[in-house]
């Protein structure tokens, strides 16, 4: 789940500090919290599912799954690497 960087994300941590998290591991960023569920069978006994979607943070965020987030890492790391050659260049 990404947020912009104006958000107040009080909202977001106190939930996440308050939650008890069922087979879920939770990484919270500087920009973004990373919710990862161990089992897919048990998807709708996760907090995500029975909670987090009820927020009413949750709208004002993006939210992306492991595809997306891979997608977005590659066109960073070709941005990277464009930008070190132009730097070579001028």
């Amino acid at each position: 789940m990404f947020y912009s960087c104006t958000m107040d994300k009080s909202g977001i941590l106190h939930f996440i500090e308050k939650s008890i998290f069922y087979n879920e591991k939770v990484y919270v960023g500087k920009q973004v919290v990373f919710l990862g569920k161990m089992d897919e069978v048990e998807y709708l006994k996760t907090t995500y599912h029975k909670k987090l979607m009820k927020q009413n943070f949750y709208k004002k965020n993006t939210i992306r799954n492991g595809n997306t987030f891979d997608q977005i890492a590659e066109i960073m790391f070709y941005y990277s690497i464009l930008l070190v050659y132009l730097r070579r260049i001028f």
